[in-house]
């Protein structure tokens, strides 16, 4: 049975998911260097064990027209790529593991462009 890592985006009512044989690791969101022009919806970079990890903004890359507001419950999902390239996409807030697919949006990483 799949499990999936779960999560919103700004304040949304609606439950997304990620495959969680797909997650490297969830990190509390951390200092970045904004890009001022970045490429669809990566917002911005960070240094993950010495690597560049591009970020999605996960808000701008879905149907919410405003970007996510930052709080102390946002996170970065850091997933790599069919290629081994890791990228990490901002949340507003992680909440639980699912099992019931019906329950969420699933998302998967390969809508990610990097």
């Amino acid at each position: 049975m799949r499990e999936y890592l779960t999560f919103r985006v700004n304040s949304s009512s609606e439950l997304f998911g990620v495959e969680l044989t797909s997650i490297i690791e969830i990190l509390k969101y951390v200092r970045v260097t904004p890009l001022k022009i970045g490429r669809g919806s990566i917002v911005a970079v960070t240094n993950f064990n010495g690597e560049a990890v591009p970020i999605f903004d996960f808000a701008l890359d879905s149907r919410f027209i405003e970007e996510s507001k930052l709080s102390d419950r946002s996170s970065l999902i850091l997933l790599k790529s069919d290629d081994n390239r890791l990228f990490a996409l901002l949340v507003d807030e992680v909440q639980a593991i699912e099992r019931d697919r019906e329950k969420l949006i699933v998302i998967n990483r390969d809508r990610f462009t990097i």
